[in-house]
């Protein structure tokens, strides 16, 4: 079997790619809101984070189960994204696994100067900062890299698809006001 080319994936997958992408980032945020407000906090979302609207949790045990919502949301995407994609050898599950994996390795980098989900919750239980983000970015990079190589999708279609995706979240991002000096 030859390796899946750019060209063989097609213009369409990458579009199909940068609306999962847009997707993601709603449903991520909307588990964290949905943790939140399922423990009776009042709470708001944008297309880039969720909070309490008055500022604070009820409780704080509150604070690192709300974050934990939106990564395991992520993870389970990957995870089936990875069944279809293996199981049906089917593209679309692809793009889940890949925007999964990007998600959460951006949101490690993120948190080296602004904590984001993992790390929050790492610092909550009294461990480095870097500890859950590692953890979830290395698992969801094995799924990747499984998924890949089950497809047989050669590294420059993970390279478009990286541009792809870094390009929708930039965009994201800025729309939501989070980028310095906007918003």
């Amino acid at each position: 079997m030859s390796k899946t080319s750019p060209a063989k994936v097609g213009i369409i997958w990458y579009l199909f790619l940068g609306l999962v992408v847009v997707l993601g980032f709603l449903f991520h945020e909307a588990a964290h809101w949905l943790a939140g407000e399922a423990l009776g906090n009042e709470m708001a979302m944008s297309i880039g984070r969720a909070w309490p609207i008055d500022g604070n949790y009820l409780l704080p045990i509150h604070a690192p189960i709300i974050s934990s919502a939106g990564p395991i949301f992520t993870i389970l995407v990957a995870l089936f994204g990875m069944y279809v994609a293996i199981r049906y050898s089917a593209l679309w599950g692809y793009a889940l696994v890949f925007s999964s994996f990007m998600f959460r390795a951006l949101a490690f980098l993120v948190s080296i100067n602004n904590p984001n989900d993992e790390a929050r919750i790492s610092v909550y239980f009294g461990l480095p900062w870097f500890v859950l983000p590692a953890i979830v970015a290395l698992g969801l990079l094995w799924i990747t890299i499984k998924t890949s190589r089950s497809l047989q999708i050669g590294w420059r279609t993970n390279v478009l698809a990286y541009v792809v995706v870094s390009a929708v979240v930039t965009v994201l991002i800025m729309a939501d006001g989070q980028l310095p000096g906007i918003g």
